[in-house]
């Protein structure tokens, strides 16, 4: 990918797809001279591209978000709306701004909450990213000296020189998250040699030079706050974090908050503790989300140790893997036992999900695949298998053979129920099923496809209110919601649905709630 024409109109351009691109969990490959595999090796990759087929079935252009997130009281949800986040009540009702929210404590009244600042000073963020990656900053910056230096053309043009691009590609490249490299260097060389970077920016126009501050990485902290309106929001700052961050969860004690982070070169799950403020532990890499074990001691997560921007490319090799990072107590280990890799799985840059049962078995969702395999054995879907826990462990399908091809395509984002005892399977264009993990019934709940324009529309994953309510999204003329937009109802898995977004405004929805047509 080449990030700028000039550091003008093509950067920003690139840098918001960028920012959509990694907010979506997709990556890009890698920028590392191509080469030929042996014959074992080759045949390997051939299997993972005949594989890769049923992967290719799960993008479709469009993407499936939480939008919604109920507290585990059922009382309040914060909605990620498209002007910002807001709490409702259980009919839907705005109560106030939820600003910055991510994910619930146990109490239903505080959040973890992740506000983005600016640093003011190059070492007010270099103290952050450690001496490692200053180095690699400084190393970079100083390259990008000599390539303007030694640039006789037009500054306006600077981004399409043979030098330029040949700095991008030896040191931004394509891998993942490579455009924190490049915001750095930016904010480096502004900080302390603004003369050696002066020209490129005296040639960008007077709107650019007004979001120059997109140039700077943020600074990402890490905080509880009550979201109650009952309450003052009393923040508490539990860190201050140099990478975006993908996922938060805090542990069933609320005591220890696990994390992601979209750390250069591959994402990486960190916990901290959630009674004061300090440094984040790291606790693996390669990971973009995970779950809690029921009794709070273990992390449980799909990850793989593959250069992750090949994920982009096909399917590659990972785990399902837990580690431990609490005590019976519910407090953050000093140390952490080694990992446990649970079970071998094909990954995407869709990464699957995991969820944790009481009994100890782990949910997750993969491709059905048995080795040796023929062409006519490659899988078509996705399903959702349970890891059993003990000393003899076993991977059974949870859905029946029957149900398969039933199965909405999005295996990959379904979600748990509060009672542990059924999830609800998504798909592409809003259809949405409910399986029952006692009984392995697949009951269709959404059966009509919701979305129109599945190329650009970012879809609402299902969100369970309580053991039996769950939110959804309807089409628009749907009788439960309305005539001109799609809109989000509170089923019950007894019988009905009552809507609870039609008081949300446009600006506010319309990134999940398109208008009937659209």
């Amino acid at each position: 990918m080449t990030i700028t024409k000039n550091i003008s109109k093509r950067f920003f351009g690139s840098l918001l797809n960028w920012r959509a691109t990694l907010c979506r969990g997709r990556v890009k490959g890698t920028d590392a001279t191509e080469r030929v595999p042996p014959n074992g090796e080759l045949e390997y990759y051939r299997f993972l591209s005949c594989v890769a087929g049923c992967f290719l079935l799960l993008g479709a252009g469009c993407d499936l978000h939480d939008f919604i997130h109920w507290a585990p009281d059922g009382q309040h949800a914060f909605v990620q709306g498209n002007d910002g986040t807001w709490l409702v009540d259980g009919s839907g009702a705005i109560l106030g701004p939820a600003t910055d929210a991510r994910a619930w404590l146990p109490d239903s009244r505080h959040v973890i909450a992740v506000r983005d600042v600016k640093p003011k000073t190059w070492d007010e963020y270099a103290q952050l990213i450690g001496t490692d990656k200053v180095d690699r900053v400084t190393e970079a910056a100083d390259h990008m000296v000599n390539v303007i230096q030694n640039y006789h053309g037009t500054w306006s043009n600077f981004t399409d020189s043979v030098s330029y691009k040949k700095w991008e590609r030896l040191e931004v490249g394509e891998t993942y998250n490579g455009i924190w490299l490049f915001q750095s260097v930016t904010f480096y060389l502004r900080q302390t040699n603004p003369q050696a970077i002066a020209p490129v920016i005296d040639a960008m126009s007077a709107d650019e030079k007004a979001k120059i501050d997109d140039l700077t990485p943020n600074i990402h902290e890490i905080i509880i706050r009550n979201v109650l309106p009952s309450e003052p929001p009393a923040d508490q700052l539990l860190a201050r974090f140099p990478f975006s961050i993908l996922w938060a969860s805090a542990s069933p004690t609320g005591k220890v908050i696990a994390f992601t982070a979209e750390t250069p070169g591959r994402p990486s799950l960190y916990v901290i503790p959630a009674s004061a403020a300090g440094h984040a532990t790291l606790v693996d890499e390669g990971v973009t989300e995970g779950d809690w074990s029921a009794d709070g001691q273990d992390l449980v997560y799909a990850k793989t140790t593959i250069p992750y921007e090949l994920l982009s490319k096909g399917v590659q090799l990972g785990t399902i893997t837990s580690r431990q990072v609490c005590g019976s107590f519910g407090q953050m280990l000093a140390e952490f036992p080694p990992a446990k890799d649970l079970a071998g799985v094909l990954l995407s840059e869709h990464s699957t999900r995991v969820a944790c049962l009481p009994d100890g078995r782990t949910l997750f969702a993969a491709a059905p695949v048995h080795l040796p395999a023929i062409s006519a054995d490659m899988p078509g879907l996705l399903t959702v298998f349970a890891l059993s826990s003990g000393p003899t462990q076993s991977v059974v399908s949870v859905v029946t053979p029957a149900d398969i091809e039933g199965l909405p395509n999005r295996a990959d984002r379904f979600v748990l129920s509060p009672d542990k005892k059924k999830v609800a399977i998504p798909g592409n264009a809003g259809k949405v099923s409910i399986l029952s993990l006692d009984t392995g019934k697949l009951v269709p709940l959404q059966a009509s496809d919701v979305y129109t324009n599945t190329q650009n529309s970012e879809q609402l994953i299902p969100s369970w209110r309580t053991a039996n309510e769950i939110t959804l999204a309807v089409p628009a003329g749907n009788p439960s919601g309305s005539t001109n937009r799609v809109e989000v109802v509170l089923a019950n898995l007894a019988g009905g649905k009552t809507a609870i977004s039609r008081s949300w405004p446009t600006n506010m929805a319309d990134l999940f709630l398109p208008a009937a047509g659209k």
